[in-house]
Parts: structure tokens; C-alpha cells; sequence
């Protein structure tokens, strides 16, 4: 655990010297006491191991900061920071506001993505975590265009043009889902529109959907290679549509301001579709299948279907080899029949224990398939295939 004095103490010149070494001896989880050892050897043990943990989540952080090696976090920072590429997508809807604030801040990572486009204040009521979003500020070369602020913001709300606010969604271990149960709540989030009526609000993207529902503003959703990240609230003039699923890094927007379409049904065809987690999170499946032409399987699961491919980023498509009702003998002897060995299993509504029914299925063969269980007309079924690109 990082505190406040072992992290300004990495600040001092031999703080600097312990995170060079610290690098220069690539720690690693397998080689961590042994890099503890040695450092221990040259500095003092809390020195030593506030450089060696910080080395550690520099390197966890790669997969979300370009400047990572030289940035500053917790370990609760880092996992609640907003990575690079989404923070700059974001940014830009505030780059005509002259001073926008990021309430909320923790390590920085919005604070950086809104200081390329505009002046920023930051804020947060953790001193630590507001004194490493300066000095990552630093890094990113924008310390000039923020104010690092300790507010409550309970007790008194700076005055800027737009925010940007990301709650605290956590008590200890637990994380919430309903938005009332952040700090600060939905509720009082929203009493703060009539004083900035610009506003993004960062949610769960597990939020209930009866919660953003009853949100007058643009509910997105976005994804990060394939994985489902955020909602966002954006409300006044920051919103535009009613919803947005956005897929990064493209950027690959889809938005409908209307209301759900009827899709016709369709047994598995040719082609089989599993759409972004966030076209269904935004509600917007039927409104793809709509755009494409396509098909659903079933009202209440996710999959589209075509009879020819359809080219488009927001589904992964797949070459459907074989559908069948979904009978554990039957699916065993044709995956076997047909050389598989593995498979790659994906299911929304099917009720199953996948480690139960990987051994159940005894694959021994050499080929790679994609595996989709679902239920259609109250059926279960397999369908087998590839998937394309």
C-alpha cells in the first residue's frame, strides 16, 4: 500500500534513484522478492517497497497509458482510472468549453484527456490520489492547463463551464451497481445540472437499466476491444441522441433516437452475428438488425442471423458449419466426427456450467470451433462454425 509519505518520498532525488534501479532490475511477480532483497540492500524497506510496487502497477498500467513508465498510481487508482484511449475520445465532446471540471479525478486519467482540448480543474477528496493526477499531469506535459483542487464537493462546487464527473462507486470491496448509491449520488448529480447544465456523468456499466431510463439525456455505452468499459450520462448540450453504442479504438458509433423496432425471426441461416456488448447493453440490437437486414434468433437472445455475410464492426461474424437441437450426445458425435478439439464458448440465456459441459464433451481432435448454446422457441441449441476475419 502506497500512503502519502512513501509517495512524495519516490518524489525525492533518491526516491527517483529506487524506481530507476527498480526498472533497470525488470521485476517481475515471479522475481519480486528477490528484486525486494537487493533493493533492501541499497535502500530503506519502505523506500524500497513503495518503488518496487510502484514499478509494478507502472507495468500493469501499459495496457491503459502510453507514458505509463513514468506516471504515478494506487492500486485502487489504477484500477479505477479511465485508460488513455477512452479518455480522449470522450475529451472531445468538451473541447468548446473553456474551462470544464473533473470531479472525481483520482490518478488523472480524464484530467489528461480533457487538458489536450481545454483548462481543466481537477478534484478529489483523496489527497494521494489528487497529487499523482498532478504529477501524471506532468508527465503528459498539461500540468500549466489543470487546477488540482481538494474539495468536497458536497460542501462547495467550483465554478466551470462543463464537468465531467466520476463517482465513487465503491465501499471497500464492494461495488455498487444502483446509482444512488454513489459518491456523490445520482440525485445530487443531477440537482448540480441547473448550476452546469453540461454535464457527462460516468456510470457502471452494470447501472440498472431502469436508472438510465429515467435519464433525460444521451445514455452511451463503450467498449474497448470487446470488452464492455462504461456508461456515460451526457446531459444538456453534450447530448445529442437518445442512444449511443460507441466501440474503441475506432471509433464506431451507432445511435437511434427512435423507438425499438419489430425484427422479424429467423432460424439459424448462414451467417451468425454476436453484437458488442455495448449494442446490447445501449438497447440497440433490434435497431442493428434493422440497419443490416438481418435477422434475430430469438426475442429473448442476442445473436442475429443472414443468409448472406454482412460486413459490420459492431458483431463479430460467424461461419455457422452445423445447428442442432442442443442434446449432449448428439453435439459430442458430430464436434468429434468433425476433428474438433477445442472449442470457444459463447451463451446468453442458455443455463449451463461451462467447466461441467467442457468435460462432458470429451474433445480430443485438432480443429478450433466456436460453440453458441442458446435457446430458441424454448429449445436448447448448438450451432457450430467459424469465425470470420
Amino acid at each position: 500500500m502506497i500512503d502519502g509519505e512513501h509517495f512524495h518520498e519516490l518524489l525525492t532525488p533518491i526516491g527517483q534513484d529506487a524506481l530507476r534501479l527498480v526498472s533497470a532490475l525488470k521485476v517481475t511477480d515471479a522475481t519480486l522478492l528477490t528484486v525486494l532483497q537487493k533493493m533492501r540492500r541499497e535502500f530503506a524497506p519502505e523506500l524500497a517497497t513503495a518503488a518496487v510496487q510502484m514499478v509494478l502497477l507502472r507495468q500493469k498500467a501499459a495496457v491503459k497509458f502510453s507514458r505509463a513508465e513514468s506516471m504515478y498510481f494506487t492500486r485502487e487508482g489504477l484500477e479505477q482510472s479511465t485508460s488513455e484511449t477512452i479518455a480522449m475520445y470522450r475529451a472531445l465532446r468538451f473541447r468548446d468549453y473553456p474551462l470544464v471540471g473533473d470531479f472525481g479525478c483520482g490518478i488523472g486519467g480524464d484530467t489528461i484527456g480533457l487538458s489536450h482540448f481545454t483548462q481543466v480543474i481537477a478534484v478529489d477528496s483523496d489527497s494521494v490520489r489528487l497529487a499523482m493526477a498532478e504529477q501524471n499531469a506532468i508527465v503528459y506535459e498539461h500540468r500549466d492547463r489543470c487546477d488540482f483542487r481538494s474539495v468536497d464537493l458536497l460542501q462547495f462546487l467550483p465554478e466551470v463551464s462543463a464537468a465531467f464527473i466520476d463517482p465513487g462507486r465503491r465501499d471497500g470491496n464492494k461495488r455498487h451497481r444502483d446509482a444512488e448509491l454513489y459518491h456523490p449520488p445520482l440525485s445530487v448529480v443531477q440537482s448540480w445540472r441547473e448550476r452546469i447544465p453540461a454535464i457527462g456523468l460516468k456510470l457502471s456499466p452494470a447501472v440498472p437499466t431502469t436508472q438510465i431510463e429515467e435519464l433525460d439525456g444521451e445514455i452511451e455505452f463503450i467498449s474497448l476491444r470487446g470488452e464492455l468499459k462504461e456508461c456515460v450520462a451526457w446531459f444538456g448540450p453534450l447530448g445529442t441522441v437518445k442512444r449511443r453504442a460507441t466501440l474503441l479504438p475506432g471509433p464506431h458509433t451507432f445511435v437511434s433516437d427512435e423507438h425499438e423496432p419489430l425484427v422479424e425471426m429467423s432460424e439459424t441461416l448462414e451467417y451468425l452475428y454476436d453484437p458488442d456488448s455495448a449494442i446490447t447493453r445501449s438497447g440497440l440490437l433490434s435497431h442493428l438488425a434493422q440497419e443490416m437486414g438481418a435477422f434475430r434468433i430469438d426475442h429473448r437472445e442476442r445473436y442475429l442471423t443472414s443468409e448472406h455475410l454482412i460486413s459490420t464492426p459492431f458483431a463479430t461474424a460467424i461461419h455457422v458449419e452445423h445447428a442442432m437441437r442442443h442434446h449432449g450426445n448428439d453435439l459430442r458425435a458430430w464436434l468429434r466426427e468433425h476433428d474438433i478439439g477445442s472449442v470457444e464458448l459463447r451463451y446468453d440465456t442458455a443455463k449451463i456450467q461451462p467447466e461441467t459441459l467442457m468435460k462432458s464433451l470429451k474433445l480430443s481432435g485438432s480443429e478450433r470451433r466456436v460453440l453458441v448454446l442458446a435457446t430458441i422457441s424454448g429449445e436448447p441449441w448448438g450451432i457450430v462454425g467459424r469465425v470470420i476475419g
